[in-house]
């Protein structure tokens, strides 16, 4: 069981930080999707696009994180939601149960809003997105 699940949350639990999560993020009116993990003040994370890595510091009022996002992709098609292939986010979060919500921006986009939503990724399997079996996919491609 992920470590943020086993300790609950509440407003203001900083321990339930650490673990394994899902991100859905937002800067202005994009929107995007990740994984982050996060443990003793590190921050490691990314997609098929881009790799995610920084720090965080706990405070009794929620976590303050800093986080480089770098391109390992070179696919074009994989598009940079900043406009650059290298960004910088600074945003304050806060625990809601057991999610964790941030805001914030990056600092190659002033006054563009960035907002997120941390969810922990458990241990057991997560089910693929769509049916498997009959009717759905057969080998894994059809």
């Amino acid at each position: 069981m992920n470590r943020a699940r086993q300790r609950g949350g509440f407003a203001g639990d900083t321990a339930l930080f650490e673990g394994f999560y899902k991100v859905r993020f937002q800067l202005g009116a994009a929107v995007g999707r990740s994984v982050m993990y996060a443990r003793d003040g590190r921050m490691l994370g990314g997609n098929s696009a881009f790799a995610h890595i920084g720090t965080y510091e706990k405070h009794d009022d929620g976590v303050d994180i800093l986080i480089q996002t770098v391109r390992h992709n070179p696919d074009p098609n994989y598009r940079a939601m900043a406009g650059t292939d290298d960004a910088t986010l600074l945003a304050k979060g806060r625990a809601d149960g057991n999610l964790y919500r941030f805001e914030g921006g990056l600092k190659e986009l002033p006054g563009v809003a960035f907002h997120s939503v941390m969810t922990p990724i458990e241990q057991e399997v997560i089910p693929i997105a769509g049916s498997v079996g009959e009717g759905g996919i057969v080998n894994g491609l059809f």
